[in-house]
């Protein structure tokens, strides 16, 4: 896992022509403390990062602002993360805006 960690912090490091990640978080849990430590890595390369929030189709109404709300409040802090998250799901496709 660690040389594969490696091998795709390195690309991100020196891919000149990669200009946006986007960053897929699963909706039936929202963003864990894993995707909170990776955003953080992930925000050092100075590429624009997009998170999709994936399956907010399986997640009651409640428990998707939940997550939303969490996620914008932290992705604030990260000057690299663009403000909106796009919501998508086998059904449809979303996208919310924290301006």
């Amino acid at each position: 896992m660690r040389k594969f960690k490696y091998l795709i912090y390195s690309y991100l490091n020196f891919a000149v022509r990669l200009h946006h990640i986007i960053y897929l978080v699963n909706g039936d849990y929202g963003m864990k403390k894993v995707d909170y430590e990776e955003l953080e890595y992930l925000n050092k390369f100075n590429k624009e990062i997009q998170i999709v929030f994936t399956k907010v189709d399986n997640v009651n109404h409640y428990n998707n602002i939940n997550y939303l709300t969490e996620a914008t409040n932290y992705i604030k802090t990260l000057r690299n993360v663009r403000s909106e998250i796009f919501l998508t799901s086998s059904k449809y496709f979303l996208f919310f805006n924290i301006k």
